[in-house]
């Protein structure tokens, strides 16, 4: 094997790196890129050469152990010998699979040869490496002198190329030199080149422009509190002293054009275009640069007559009917945006497109398709949206994240003060980056409860007085007690399903929102979807509506009560426990006991391990508690499975319970099966779906009162349902004191010994499914959809031996 062949190879075990160059641009820190800024935190290891020290002093606060490599030049020494070592010095941490960045002072790939070297050596050794673009000397000063390059063309040449092969300056465009304080040096000096061979290029540029031609001296600011050195001079006073000295190993030369290019009038005419007739400049000679920065009159007549009329204009002018204002739903926005700027997602994303975009949620289907194809016309047609369909989309995450839907009803609480509600309401959902009102968002909401995202979820039916059904609305199929029902219909809110398509019954439910606590007080009634209406079998429809349904209720009254919750007492009984101990093994909990206790004011009482609560709150199937002396607090949500269970958190006074995922769970009527976990978890996914409908339900009412300028009962409302609301997570018990979210409790739960095969497959996209095997453990991440482009996480942790962990790892290698 060759010494090249060595080098290509990979350290055993890393994976290929990846290699960064980056610029840090002419002006100190501030023209890094957002992107570059990024990848600068996101590298293994940094090597730098940037011209100032203090952003020399910013990359080192980014990465304290980045490595200069200015330390590789020495006086006299050749560059081409630094430029190759470099190069070198970044590839050798990237061939053992670390990731690196290189900095070079302007643009890295603007006369910096250790770049281009480093990156064609990765690419040939199969890294990825790629550039990313920067703010170079040629940048500014186009933005310092006003040239625009486009208009009469821009020619750019290294000033010891130029004469070594003697090439043809075109006179009549923009012509820019670089490295003009090296010519002929190819050394190196820590006190700044000599440039003994400047008369040399003054020399060519005489013969081809006249000594009397004015040029100028540049060199960019390095801080945006200095000014560039913008040094005109002829270029018979050039080699002048007190000229000479100011041209330095940083200087660039722009010589503005001596003429301008006559038109050719034939091809003129062949093109359909007029010619107008310039008056020719003074002298016979053109202003330096102002006369052609662009397809304009020159700047010292800015107004002539056509331009006068076009400024008339201006005060009539309307909106074309044909511009598309620039929309997108928040979501598709952070997408892109998180894909523009941030490695590490972009690295996931170019490895699997569609695991990163499962991961975000909610996102139309479009928009998926849009970053998935990574096609710029679909990127873009996503931000072309109406009003309406950036409505829709705010909608559904108001359906499917409790977060979102509580800051709308905050914003419309606050709206509600202004002297015009409505208006203001439309000028902060602009600025929280959706563009659309509260008439649009309140019409899209009901658009959406016309088909079945807004109503899926767990329904617990009550059917002629008997309880125990069960009915699931999901996005991609309808159970009745566990059967798909064949040939169902969800539209305009009513889900219908017949026996003559071979089903075990026929029925007709509408589907309706409790979107705030009916008694007005807060956490006391049930709050989400609820469905009424008739199952029958046969010919028998019944004459009254005879079934209903709600998510999370199981007592048959409350069920058939729209506003009704389950009291607490249809909980009452004795909870054996099961807990998630240390090294993931399950170990017996304390015993959880609900009484009825007609001796205390709220009528119950609840132990755990033989001890009185003292202080408890129940809500809607919700019980928390918080121990104030030594002994359990808990958190916890009621099921029926079929008999009563618990699943939730319960701990110790000397546990946090901020770091603690969902690890318990209570039986009355059998020892606790950890394994029943992936049974119930789908349960708190329906449950928590539910809460984010009420939330949103209670918000678009509160819009809708307020384009209507009618505001107090709707903010009471509002307000009320944003106490229930959370209260739930303080009432589990401070789950999580700092993110006042409900679904996240539910969206990581520890399950041991689990059987996948017992989480409905049909919800599962098995191309997104992680396994992961790490010390005890296999850690799978299977994200369950529940709505319509909405997915909730479900993280399993399964504990084996080291002879099953060893089998299952030869079977995934298989």
């Amino acid at each position: 094997m060759t010494d090249g062949q060595l080098r290509s190879t990979p350290a055993p075990g890393r994976r290929p790196g990846t290699l960064v160059l980056m610029g840090s641009g002419i002006r100190a820190i501030g023209q890094f890129t957002l992107e570059s800024q990024e990848y600068l935190r996101w590298a293994d290891r940094v090597f730098y050469c940037v011209s100032d020290p203090t952003t020399e002093r910013w990359i080192l606060d980014q990465q304290p152990d980045a490595v200069d490599l200015y330390t590789l030049y020495d006086n006299d020494k050749p560059r081409r010998i630094t430029y190759v070592q470099m190069a070198e010095s970044m590839l050798r941490p990237l061939r053992e699979g670390l990731n690196v960045v290189g900095v070079f002072y302007g643009h890295p790939g603007v006369f910096v040869n250790p770049s281009h070297r480093a990156i064609a050596i990765a690419r040939q050794e199969g890294h990825a490496a790629f550039m990313l673009p920067a703010v170079s000397a040629l940048d500014c000063l186009f933005s310092d002198l006003g040239i625009d390059p486009s208009r009469p063309g821009c020619q750019i040449i290294e000033a010891t190329d130029l004469l070594l092969r003697k090439r043809q300056l075109l006179t009549d465009s923009h012509v820019v030199l670089l490295q003009v304080g090296s010519v002929g040096d190819t050394g190196f000096r820590f006190a700044g080149f000599p440039n003994t061979h400047l008369g040399a290029l003054v020399n060519y540029l005489q013969e081809a422009y006249g000594p009397d031609h004015e040029i100028v001296n540049y060199i960019a600011a390095q801080y945006a509190i200095a000014d560039p050195v913008v040094q005109r001079v002829k270029l018979s006073e050039l080699l002048e002293p007190e000229n000479s000295r100011r041209v330095t190993g940083i200087s660039t030369f722009y010589v503005p054009p001596v003429a301008e290019r006559p038109m050719d009038l034939e091809t003129a005419k062949a093109l359909g275009l007029k010619v107008a007739v310039q008056p020719e400049p003074k002298g016979g000679k053109l202003r330096s640069g102002s006369a052609l920065a662009g397809p304009f009159a020159p700047f010292d007549e800015p107004y002539t007559e056509f331009d006068e009329r076009f400024v008339e204009l201006l005060d009539r002018h309307q909106v074309p009917r044909d511009y598309r204002k620039s929309r997108s739903s928040r979501a598709f926005y952070e997408a892109i945006r998180d894909l523009s700027v941030d490695p590490a997602k972009i690295e996931q994303y170019k490895d699997d497109p569609d695991r990163v975009l499962l991961s975000r949620a909610p996102l139309r289907a479009d928009e998926r398709t849009a970053l998935r194809t990574g096609h710029a016309g679909r990127i873009r047609e996503g931000f072309h949206r109406t009003e309406d369909e950036v409505a829709a989309g705010f909608v559904l995450s108001l359906v499917t994240d409790v977060e979102t839907a509580a800051e709308y009803t905050r914003l419309l609480v606050e709206a509600s003060a202004a002297p015009a509600p409505a208006e203001a309401a439309r000028t902060a959902l602009e600025h929280w980056g959706y563009d659309t009102d509260v008439t649009a968002i309140g019409e899209a909401f009901t658009r959406l409860g016309a088909g079945r995202a807004l109503w899926a979820g767990g329904y617990h039916l009550v059917v002629d007085g008997e309880p125990g059904r069960t009915l699931f609305v999901g996005g991609t199929r309808i159970e009745l007690d566990g059967a798909e029902l064949q040939g169902a219909r969800l539209a305009d809110g009513v889900l219908s399903w017949s026996e003559d398509a071979g089903n075990s019954s026929s029925g007709a439910l509408e589907f309706a929102l409790a979107s705030a606590p009916q008694d007005g007080t807060a956490g006391a009634g049930y709050v989400g979807p609820y469905c009424h209406g008739r199952v029958w079998h046969g010919s028998a429809r019944p004459a009254a509506e005879n079934a209903f349904g709600k998510v999370g209720v199981f007592d048959p009254e409350s069920v058939a009560a729209r506003g009704a919750a389950d009291p607490l007492s249809t909980w009452y009984g004795s909870y054996r426990t099961s807990l998630v101990g240390d090294g993931g093994r399950w170990v017996d909990g304390p015993v959880v006991t609900v009484r009825a206790d007609e001796d205390d004011a709220r009528g119950a009482t609840v132990e755990c391990d033989g001890k009185p609560v003292q202080r408890f709150g129940y809500a809607d199937g919700v019980l928390g508690w918080t121990s104030a002396e030594p002994g359990w607090s808990g958190g916890v949500v009621f099921q029926m499975r079929p008999g009563p269970a618990l699943i939730g958190r319960l701990w110790n006074s000397a546990a946090d319970p901020r770091m603690m995922k969902i690890r318990a769970i209570g039986y009355t009527d059998a020892v606790p099966d950890p394994s029943a976990l992936a049974e119930l978890s789908p349960l708190l996914a329906w449950r928590a779906h539910a809460v984010c409908v009420a939330l949103a339900g209670t918000a678009v009412e509160l819009g809708r009162s307020l384009a209507l300028a009618e505001r107090s009962t709707a903010v009471d409302r509002a307000r009320t349902a944003l106490a229930r609301t959370f209260r739930m997570p303080s009432t589990l018990a401070r789950l999580a004191p700092t993110d006042l979210k409900f679904v996240p409790p539910f969206t990581d739960l520890d399950v041991v010994d689990v059987d996948i095969d017992a989480v409905d497959v049909d919800t599962i996209d098995v191309n997104a499914i992680e396994v992961d095997i790490d010390a005890d453990f296999i850690d799978v991440t299977i994200p369950v959809d529940i709505v319509d482009a909405a997915v909730v996480e479900v993280e399993f942790i399964a504990a084996v031996d080291a002879g099953d962990k060893e089998q299952f790892r030869e079977e995934e290698e298989g």
